[in-house]
């Protein structure tokens, strides 16, 4: 899984391949003191296991309840363009399921 998040002061930030919160160049995403407003994942199914893709979705701290569900590839859930989030406003919530459909 690859994932990389959206700042409103730094724009699309490099993707992340691996999970270390202790990293705080390589392994995880984000800038200190940046409000994460969009996130994009990507997964690849690995070798042998049937095919899965990232399905997710976020809250934002401006509005209530889940924004609509997206899409790894973006093309799997018709309308998204495979990121979560809406640009100015802040991240509080993300949920992934990753599976052959939408678990959502």
């Amino acid at each position: 899984m690859r994932y990389r998040v959206h700042t409103a002061q730094s724009g699309w930030l490099d993707w992340v391949n691996k999970g270390n919160p202790n990293d705080k160049v390589y392994g995880c995403a984000g800038m200190p003191g940046e409000a994460i407003d969009g996130v994009q994942i990507y997964c690849t199914t690995p070798k042998g296991q049937a095919f899965s893709q990232a399905y997710y979705r976020s809250q934002t701290t401006l509005r209530s309840g889940w924004l609509p569900i997206c899409c790894d590839d973006g093309t799997s859930v018709a309308g998204f363009d495979g990121w979560a989030g809406m640009y100015g406003e802040p991240l509080d919530r993300l949920q992934i399921g990753i599976a052959p459909s939408s678990p959502f």
